[in-house]
């Protein structure tokens, strides 16, 4: 049976048919991310089965959900037309809450779980943690050819992303015992504290 809801992002609005219950639209938002990387109305079109609606009550409604900068806040729709709000939290947050009771056994929570990266920018901890690797072997690369100041900067991103992620792995640690001392080395510096904050995240 379908669950019908209308979508306000921004000043657009939006219709969709099908699982917009809370947990199935934090599945549908997930989507969005993984796929757009925010959740302006440009990638909502891009990534969700949507099309525009003339009304909050299109369908009609029983949900209605408004994304504004970094928020979501969710009303159901009665019978009579009237909104209730249930919650409103951040976009994470209200994602991460929500998300819970749709996962399945077997599922990987961090496939999921959604952080901010930047000004509406997110993604979800297994992508921030790819991405993050990726960025720490290019940062390796650079310290090989001696590229310090490119290579410090490759590996503050990559760190930047694995501490949203929660990250604490083996790359953390390889880095704190190799690469940290080596720029404390390159730049005359007589400890690794400021190079150890890029992974300590200080």
């Amino acid at each position: 049976m379908a669950t019908r809801a209308t979508y306000k992002v921004g000043h657009h609005l939006f219709y969709n048919h099908w699982d917009n219950y809370p947990s199935g639209a934090a599945l549908h938002l997930i989507d969005v991310i993984k796929n757009q990387g925010n959740l302006n109305p440009y990638s909502i079109i891009r990534s969700m089965p949507v099309s525009e609606a003339k009304s909050e009550f299109d369908g009609p409604a029983e949900y209605h959900y408004v994304i504004d900068k970094s928020t979501i806040t969710c009303y159901s729709i009665n019978e009579h037309y009237h909104f209730r709000c249930i919650d409103s939290d951040s976009i994470e947050g209200w994602i991460n809450k929500n998300v819970k009771s749709a996962l399945e056994e077997g599922d990987n929570p961090d496939d999921y779980t959604v952080v901010k990266i930047g000004d509406n920018r997110y993604t979800t901890v297994t992508l921030a943690v790819g991405d993050g690797k990726k960025i720490y072997e290019r940062a390796q690369e650079l310290t090989e050819k001696g590229h310090w100041g490119n290579a410090s900067s490759a590996f503050t991103e990559a760190f930047k992303l694995l501490n949203l992620a929660g990250y604490t792995g083996e790359l953390r640690d390889e880095y704190l015992s190799k690469y940290s001392p080596l720029f404390a080395k390159q730049y005359n510096h007589s400890d690794t504290k400021l190079f150890d904050s890029y992974a300590l995240g200080e």
